[in-house]
């Protein structure tokens, strides 16, 4: 399901041409797992460059098991569960959105250049990516478990 975020911060660089706001949205009612939860930037001119979630909920707990940039860059998404005990959770996610006076949102994720790196199903997941040397890009590490 998608949700578009509340603005939580805007900050600018000293030229003032630069924009990074961060967005979040709180999953509501609380429940075991959350799947795909996807949070978009509100400001249609941006594009994803950074996310992530958090569980809120008493203990036991809950844990994250997917945290990637949506196919177009205008979100996140997110996905959580519990582990062993039942424990329904509210899920908080967050996207960090970036703009740049004078490029349209295409002309910025055209020059956007983003590595995919996936881990196996596996109880402590790892993945690696890479990009060229002279490449300007968004990196993360997804992980499933």
């Amino acid at each position: 399901m998608s949700s578009v975020g509340t603005p939580r911060n805007t900050f600018h660089d000293a030229s003032g041409r630069v924009t990074v706001s961060v967005f979040n949205h709180m999953g509501s009612p609380a429940q075991q797992h959350w799947v795909e939860e996807e949070i978009l930037v509100a400001d249609g001119d941006m594009i994803a460059i950074g996310g992530g979630g958090n569980t809120q909920s008493d203990n036991p707990g809950a844990f994250l098991t997917a945290s990637h940039p949506n196919d177009d860059l205008s979100g996140w998404v997110v996905s959580s569960k519990d582990h062993h005990i039942t424990n329904p959770h509210q899920l908080i996610t967050y996207v960090i959105g970036l703009k740049i006076a004078g490029m349209t949102r295409e002309q910025l994720r055209s020059a956007v250049f983003v590595s995919q790196g996936e881990s196996s199903v596996a109880p402590h997941p790892e993945a690696e990516t890479g990009v060229p040397d002279d490449t300007f890009c968004i990196s993360w590490r997804g992980f499933q478990s």
